[in-house]
């Protein structure tokens, strides 16, 4: 998280290393298979010709949106003035289009939704360190969403009653998780199996537990006892 009264260009040089840093330290645990930096798409907001200049000095192709500048002078600037047309090539072609439209889907939806929908442009706290502890749990709470859409095939409340696919389809896989738990001993439940009886499937699992263990606590108080 970058202080507002700094601009994209300026902020740019610190959360670009910072993404190359942890893209390497994932490859390094996944045989390679996620590869470094190679190419950055971007706004117009990071537009500039120092920034593409640089990049292309570092082997990193730019898919930059150019704002409307206008003609530009090049004097004593050819170099720059290369990428920048370069840049320029690239964002005209059909696979700079395929790109951008791929940063609006996973970048600029998301954000306006965590902003917008969300309400996150008006924090409530003081302090830079406690704004950014609530934007990281309002993320984590948006990446969770896209989790729970992976494994049951919904997202959010509304989604069982407009989609009853996804529903049958969550409802097969809490039942197959209610039954994991019932048939495990406390001491060796999975963590997410215990996250989701603890959160929705208490009484499903239950369905699947004899009656004296329910109704004495045993299974509650076992999972209780695994959490600690």
């Amino acid at each position: 998280m970058q202080g507002a009264d700094q601009g994209d260009t300026t902020t740019m040089q610190q959360t670009l290393p910072e993404a190359a840093a942890q893209l390497e330290a994932v490859a390094a645990v996944t045989d390679d298979a996620v590869k470094p930096i190679e190419e950055v798409v971007a706004d117009k907001g990071y537009h500039s010709r120092t920034t593409v200049h640089d990049l292309e000095t570092l082997e990193i192709r730019t898919y930059i949106s150019e704002p409307d500048r206008g003609p530009q002078s090049w004097i004593d600037q050819r170099a720059e003035r290369d990428a920048v047309y370069a840049n320029r090539r690239r964002i005209r072609g059909a696979r700079g289009k395929r790109l951008l439209r791929r940063r609006g889907e996973l970048l600029e939806r998301p954000c306006a939704h965590l902003y917008e929908t969300g309400g996150l442009r008006r924090a409530h706290v003081h302090g830079h360190e406690n704004v950014l502890k609530r934007l990281l749990v309002h993320a984590s709470a948006f990446n969770l969403g896209l989790w729970m859409r992976r494994l049951f095939g919904v997202g959010c409340a509304r989604g069982p009653p407009q989609c009853p696919v996804a529903a049958d389809r969550r409802g097969d896989r809490l039942d197959m998780a209610a039954r994991r738990v019932a048939d495990t001993s406390p001491a060796h439940v999975d963590w997410f199996d215990y996250l989701v009886v603890k959160t929705a499937l208490l009484p499903r699992a239950a369905s699947y537990c004899p009656s004296s263990a329910v109704q004495s606590g045993s299974l509650h108080a076992g999972l209780s006892a695994e959490s600690g």
